[in-house]
C-alpha cells in the first residue's frame, strides 16, 4: 500500500503535471484530488518488495512471480472503482455504429468506457498468470511476463482512453500512459531473454 500510494501519487506529480506542483507544492499531498499514476506506483511497490525480501532474505523474483497474480487481480476491480467514480474516462465515440456502447460521465458525450475495458483485460492478465504459475515456469519469468503483456495490453487500451488534459497527445498521436507502456514491453522482453541465457548457462 506504501508503494502504491506514495509511488503512484509521486510518478503523477513528476511525469504528469509537474509545473502545477511546482507552484503549488501544498497540492502534492491532496491525493483526494485525484492524479495517481500506475507507473510510479509499480516501480514503487518494486522497490519497497525488494527491501522487504533483502531484509528477511527471500529471493526478490520468487516473491515477484506470486504477488503479480493477485496484483492483478488487485487492478481489475481499481478499473471497476475508476468506472464507478467517472474518472480516468474514455475518448468521445466518434463512429456512430459504435453508440451502443457509450457511456456518458456527466459532460453530454458518449464516451467508449476505457475503464471497464481496462478492468477486462486485468481480468485476462490475472488468468495467464494463474495458469503459467502452474506450468512451473523459471524463476523470474512471471514477473517479466506481467511487465510485458500489461504494457502491450495498456498500449492498445490507450487508444480508448481519454488522455490527460494538460498534456494531451504526443507526437500527435500517442499518450504518455503508451509511451510508459511501451517501455515496459520491451523491459518485459528483455528481461525474459535474460532468464532464459541465465538459465542455459547454469
Amino acid at each position: 500500500m506504501v508503494g502504491v500510494i506514495i509511488g503512484g501519487r509521486l510518478g503523477y506529480v513528476l511525469f504528469y503535471n509537474l509545473p502545477y506542483y511546482i507552484q503549488n507544492p501544498s497540492k502534492i499531498l491532496a491525493i483526494w484530488e485525484g492524479g495517481m499514476s500506475f507507473h510510479g506506483g509499480l516501480i514503487a511497490t518494486a522497490l519497497v518488495i525488494l527491501i522487504y525480501c533483502k531484509k528477511n532474505k527471500i529471493n526478490f523474483l520468487t516473491a515477484g512471480d506470486m504477488i503479480v497474480i493477485p496484483g492483478a487481480l488487485a487492478l481489475m476491480f481499481t478499473r471497476l472503482a475508476n468506472f464507478v467514480n467517472r474518472e480516468l474516462v474514455g475518448r468521445p465515440i466518434e463512429n456512430p455504429n459504435f453508440n451502443w456502447m457509450g457511456v456518458d460521465f456527466g459532460d453530454g458525450v458518449l464516451r467508449y468506457p476505457s475503464q471497464l475495458i481496462q478492468s477486462a483485460s486485468a481480468l485476462l492478465l490475472c488468468l495467464i498468470l494463474f495458469f503459467l504459475y502452474s506450468k512451473k515456469l523459471k524463476k523470474g519469468s512471471l514477473v517479466f511476463i506481467y511487465i510485458g503483456l500489461y504494457g502491450l495490453f495498456r498500449f492498445i487500451e490507450e487508444f480508448w482512453r481519454q488522455p490527460d488534459s494538460q498534456i494531451g497527445f504526443i507526437f500527435h498521436f500517442f499518450t504518455l500512459g503508451q509511451l510508459f507502456s511501451l517501455l515496459m514491453l520491451i523491459v518485459g522482453g528483455v528481461g525474459l531473454i535474460l532468464i532464459k541465457k541465465l538459465n542455459r548457462k547454469a
